[in-house]
């Protein structure tokens, strides 16, 4: 389960991304609004999926 959901994430963020847009998402119990170019190198490659 926890597999679809890091692909679905990852495929959000790398659309978004090709568009130039931004994502809000919650870090360290902060909203923020994070580009999408910026968060993509935060996930793991979907190699790197377990």
């Amino acid at each position: 389960m926890l597999y679809g959901v890091r692909k679905a994430l990852r495929k959000l963020a790398e659309e978004t991304a090709a568009k130039g847009g931004s994502l809000v998402v919650k870090i360290d119990g902060e909203i923020k609004k994070v580009p999408a170019q910026e968060l993509l190198k935060t996930l793991p490659k979907q190699d790197d999926f377990q």
